[in-house]
């Protein structure tokens, strides 16, 4: 007991400044909104509070940006409509749909999550933070986004585009942690527009000059694409995608990565492919 109220209290003390009174409060909310309401984004997401929408587009905007999901998110909702047509879908076909977003190890999480959706919850989501985090694929921000998106509960969502703009308009340096930044979150969302009200925070966010985005950088910093393990993977999945079938050598050949046996047999361990009397196809 000590200890967890040691913790609070240092995190109240070193946020104690940032949020003094309604009054504060409100003129942020205002300016947020205002801005919102003049230079929002349309964005297809945003035009629903489906949960399997949401989830479907939370999945595609981890690591991805808003511009580039647009296109991916209307055809993967128009051919895989609901959980049922998600959960049953073969892996070619999902990856299919899947590629040039990216870590594609994400499409088969979204896969895994809707069977278990289906499985365990009868197509329902589960509308608590914990319940939801058991789900493949689903962390801290993207239990929070669901709540806030698909059903406008009063949850603090903190990505890096809203980190900046309570830093930013506050006054807080860049190491104040999300946990302490989610005690301030909360406070601004004003009552029963939770989804709005984040929608105004990323865009605002998104608007911040370069020098404003500068001062406060991801708190983890995304390793380059350029020979990593993450661009053999594509490699492999990509040519799979367009030959159907390739014999191991062949397929190796093309890559220069040391590990490239490791990252096939990941893909493998992953259910992405098997490999089988030296030919690698996908599953």
């Amino acid at each position: 007991m000590k200890q967890k109220i040691t913790k609070e209290f240092k995190s109240a003390h070193r946020i104690k400044g940032a949020v003094r009174d309604k009054t504060s409060l409100m003129k942020l909310r205002k300016k947020i909104l205002s801005f919102y309401a003049k230079e929002g984004r349309d964005l297809p997401w945003r035009n629903t509070n489906n949960p399997y929408h949401i989830l479907v587009s939370e999945f595609m905007l981890q690591q991805t940006q808003a511009g580039r999901v647009r296109e991916y998110y209307e055809r993967f909702i128009s051919k895989l409509p609901d959980l049922q047509s998600l959960a049953r879908v073969k892996t070619p076909v999902l990856l299919k749909l899947w590629s040039g977003l990216g870590y594609n190890s994400r499409a088969l999480r979204l896969r895994t999550a809707a069977q278990e959706l289906l499985r365990i919850y009868d197509g329902k989501f589960p509308q608590e933070e914990k319940l939801l985090q058991k789900l493949p694929g689903i962390g801290e921000y993207t239990s929070a986004a669901i709540l806030a998106f698909a059903f406008n509960k009063p949850v603090p969502v903190v990505d890096i585009n809203i980190r900046r703009v309570l830093l930013h308009e506050l006054g807080l340096d860049n190491s104040v942690s999300n946990d302490e930044l989610r005690v301030i979150a909360k406070q601004l969302i004003p009552r029963g527009k939770s989804a709005l009200w984040h929608n105004a925070l990323m865009d605002y966010g998104a608007s911040l000059s370069a020098g404003v985005k500068k001062l406060y950088p991801p708190l983890t910093k995304q390793s380059s694409f350029k020979g990593s393990r993450r661009e053999a993977r594509g490699y492999i999945l990509k040519t799979l995608l367009k030959e159907k079938t390739a014999e191991k050598k062949s397929l190796l050949s093309g890559i220069q990565h040391p590990e490239k046996e490791d990252i096939l047999a990941q893909l493998e361990e992953e259910n992405f492919l098997t490999v089988k009397n030296g030919i690698v196809r996908l599953k």
